[in-house]
This record gives C-alpha cells, sequence and structure tokens, in this order.
C-alpha cells in the first residue's frame, strides 16, 4: 500500500500542484489583486500542468506490449542486488593476508588486465601493496577505466602496456623491461560459440599467447606464473576448451625446467562478466523481455568474479610447479533457474510478466560441464575450496612440435589442420561435426603412448598422421 501511495504521488503530483497554481492565479485575478502578476502565474502554471500531466494509462484487454514499461519502471525502483544472491550457497571467504607478502614489494603483471576478471585481479593485488603492478593487454578503454579507478583509490602504482600476447616479440620486450616477479595470465577468448567460427584466431590468441608468456616469463627469470583456465577444458567439446587444456598442458611442460614456477587454475563461469548471461538476461528482463535461454536443461557451475580471483591468489600461494588447481563452485545450478531467479529480483513474475525462451544450444556448447577428466583423481588442500587436480603430464618437446605445427597451419588458415592437431595434444577433445570434414582417426591411433597420471609423458602426432 505504501508503495502505491509513493508511486501514486510521484506521478500525480506535479500535476495536482500546477493545477494549483492556476486556481490561485485566477483567484487573484478576479479579485483584481495584482492581475498583471495573476495573469503570469496563470500562465505558468497551465504550462507545467501540460508537461507534468500523466500519461494516458492502455484500456482494459490491451495487448502484453506495455510489458516492457512495466518491467522499466519496477527495474528503476529497485536498487542493484549482489550477484551472490543467486548462488544459493555462501560465498568463499578468503584471507589475503596470506598472499600479501607474496605481492608486496613485488612487481606484478596481469595480462587481459582490461576484463573482467583481469580487472578484479588488480584491485585484489592493488591492495596488496606490489612495487608496480603492469597492466597488459589490447583494449586501451578498458585498461584505461581499471587504472583510473585504482588511482582514484588512492594506488598509482600502475603502467599501461598495449600488447598483444600473441606478439612473441612484444611480450618479450615487456618482461625485459619490467622484470615482474608475479605473472597473472587471464588473457583468452572465451565466447564459445565465437570461438567456433574462429579456430585460427583462438589458436593464435589462446595457444600461442600462453606459450610466449612461459617462454617470456622463464627468461625474465619471473617467480611464478599462474594461468587462468576453465572447466571447459575437460573433455572439451569446444575449441575454447581444447585450446585451454592445451595451455594447462603448456604450463605443465615447463614444470622443473626452469626456476620460474608455473601453476594452473580450473574454474567455471563467473556471474556478471562481460559476456555471460547475467549481464544478457538483466539487459533482456529491462527491456521487458523474453529472456533467452539454449535448453532449460543446461547447468553450469558458478561463482562472483571477487571469490574466483581470491580463490586464485590463494592457488598462487599453496601450488608447487606443475600443478592444476580445481575450485570448489559448489553445486552446478541450471542456467533456467537463474534467469527465473533474475526476472524475480526485478519485482516481476517469469513466464506472466517474462516470458523465458528456448534459443537451442550453439556450436561447441554442451548441458553440463566437468571438473575433472575420467583419468584424473584430486587431492584436498589446506583450504577448503582449493583441490588438485592429478594430471597427466606432457613432456615440453612434445608440446612444443605441436606448436610449430599449429603455427603453420594457422599461417595458412588451415581449420581442419589445427583441429587435428588439437585432438593430437588434447585426446578427449570431440570436435563439432561443422569443424569436421572428415571423421578423425580415433584417439590410439593419435597418441602412441598412453600417458598415464602423475608425471608420465606422452607422445605426440598430428592426427593425420
Amino acid at each position: 500500500m505504501n508503495d502505491v501511495i509513493k508511486t501514486t504521488a510521484r506521478t500525480y503530483g506535479a500535476f495536482f500542484l500546477a493545477v494549483a497554481v492556476v486556481f490561485a492565479g485566477l483567484t487573484l485575478f478576479l479579485l483584481h489583486v495584482a492581475p498583471f502578476a495573476a495573469a503570469v502565474v496563470i500562465v505558468c502554471g497551465i504550462l507545467q500542468a501540460l508537461l507534468a500531466r500523466p500519461e494516458r494509462r492502455p484500456a482494459l484487454g490491451a495487448s502484453r506490449v506495455s510489458v516492457p514499461a512495466l518491467a522499466t519502471v519496477r527495474r528503476a525502483a529497485l536498487p542493484d542486488f549482489e550477484w551472490d544472491v543467486l548462488l544459493n550457497r555462501p560465498p568463499a571467504q578468503i584471507d589475503l593476508q596470506s598472499v600479501e607478502p607474496y605481492v608486496r614489494d613485488n612487481t606484478v603483471l596481469v595480462t587481459g588486465a582490461g576484463g573482467s576478471i583481469g580487472s578484479e585481479m588488480c584491485r585484489q593485488v592493488s591492495s596488496l601493496e606490489p612495487k608496480l603492478l603492469v597492466l597488459l593487454g589490447h583494449g586501451e578503454n578498458s585498461l584505461f577505466a581499471i587504472q583510473q579507478e585504482l588511482s582514484e583509490k588512492r594506488f598509482a602504482r600502475t603502467k599501461i602496456v598495449l600488447a598483444d600476447v600473441g606478439d612473441i616479440q612484444a611480450v618479450r620486450n615487456v618482461f625485459a623491461r619490467h622484470q615482474p616477479d608475479i605473472v597473472l595470465h587471464a588473457a583468452a577468448h572465451k565466447h564459445v560459440p565465437i570461438l567456433e567460427e574462429n579456430v585460427c584466431e583462438a589458436v593464435r590468441n589462446n595457444v600461442f599467447g600462453t606459450h610466449n608468456v612461459a617462454l617470456a616469463a622463464a627468461a625474465a627469470g619471473t617467480s611464478r606464473v599462474v594461468l587462468l583456465s576453465t572447466d571447459k577444458a575437460v573433455n572439451p567439446t569446444s575449441v575454447m576448451g581444447a585450446t585451454k587444456r592445451t595451455c594447462e598442458l603448456i604450463c605443465q611442460s615447463f614444470a622443473h625446467r626452469t626456476p620460474t614456477e608455473f601453476v594452473s587454475v580450473r574454474f567455471g563461469n563467473v556471474l556478471g562478466s562481460r559476456g555471460s548471461v547475467l549481464p544478457l538476461f538483466i539487459r533482456q528482463v529491462k527491456s521487458g523481455g523474453p529472456v533467452t535461454i539454449t535448453h532449460r536443461d543446461m547447468q553450469r557451475f558458478f561463482m562472483t568474479i571477487p571469490e574466483a580471483v581470491s580463490l586464485v591468489l590463494e592457488a598462487m600461494v599453496l601450488g608447487d610447479d606443475g600443478q592444476v588447481f580445481v575450485l570448489d563452485m559448489g553445486k552446478p545450478i541450471k542456467i533456467v533457474d537463474v534467469a527465473r531467479r533474475v526476472i524475480e529480483l526485478h519485482g516481476l513474475v517469469p513466464d506472466r510478466d517474462i516470458d523465458i525462451v528456448e534459443t537451442g544450444m550453439r556450436p561447441g556448447e554442451r548441458l553440463h560441464e566437468e571438473l575433472l577428466t575420467e583419468v584424473e583423481g584430486m587431492t584436498q588442500t589446506s583450504h577448503e575450496r582449493l583441490w588438485i587436480a592429478q594430471q597427466e603430464r606432457v613432456e615440453y618437446d612434445v608440446v612444443a612440435a605441436a606448436i610449430v605445427d599449429l603455427e603453420r597451419a594457422v599461417r595458412i588458415s588451415d581449420v581442419q589442420r589445427a583441429i587435428s592437431i588439437l585432438k593430437g595434444l588434447v585426446p578427449s577433445f570431440r570436435p563439432g561435426t561443422h569443424l569436421v570434414a572428415r571423421p578423425l582417426p580415433e584417439t590410439p591411433s593419435v597418441i602412441h603412448d598412453v600417458a598415464v597420471r602423475n608425471g608420465s609423458t606422452h607422445n605426440y602426432a598430428p592426427a593425420s598422421a
């Protein structure tokens, strides 16, 4: 009732006040009290009444075209909500004090620093007082935005570096100049359907970019490199997942070869990142719907960006050379349930005020994500939300040979060859039929010596061999 009264007062208050001014002016005019001033009051009151008049309401039985206005008005009256209300679990509690000794007075380089995760990395790292925070990326506006945000919080020891991680010489120059102690490698193409249509660029940015960062870090004497990976790297069905699994293999192959330690951290979807479902759902609700999902049975693991980044930093401290960490993200959540919850948080009713429409799964997508492959085990760490995946290892010479082949394929935009090479490195990769002109050979003809867990190796051979 109070909300109705407030809404009515906002809608009609200015109009009735203007009408009252007109009547007051007429009264003065008729009583011959300052007739000129009374005329001015009457004219101003009429103009104000015209401007403030309420919009006409649609007749009963009008179609649902009125829903967008309703959604917009009701959303505007609500405060912004925190993403973690969608998790159905308490957010991870992390004490960054354990991370501070590793960061304080050291130079930290963040790749992809302008992205959703990269910028949160910068926020949390800056609070730990590094000597210098190097913001590397190729989006000048997003880099400038996070630098300005940090400056407003009185952290000014930043350096923006415009560079592409796929450019080996540029990466080497950055490392040689700044000599970073810690590297947080967040730069990657991550949009699954887009990468299905841009295979060679996915390989160039994700695979070559990670290899370039690893080589430059080892040459510069960097203490630790942390790769941000994804649950889509497990038994991948997408190019994005296959390239990120290859990135994990690259970091593992560097283990114990140089003083630089390499740690990978694998996690699922983060709430609110650019390109994720949450901003999309909110835009769709604010415009009146419908909210679109690809499949009603699709599930994903979710974390908030701050808790994911905090756990990554904790893994950096706990990890040993070559380890792959898996974040405990709780139980998977149905995307349709997230859509319903977003609609409800806007004060609306799903399937009545806002429709939910299925659009069909896109290339590279799958219904459920996994955290471990069939051959991986998992070991608990001292942190309840961090686990270590017991990984199969690939020797660097095997990885390097595959990267040389990939470089040749990318140079001539040979998608089929690139897919074949990725399949040779990642036997569990199952590319979509849209990417395979002819059936690929079975895994036994790709991997001559099958790797087993905990440190043994396998030999790479392209799938066409």
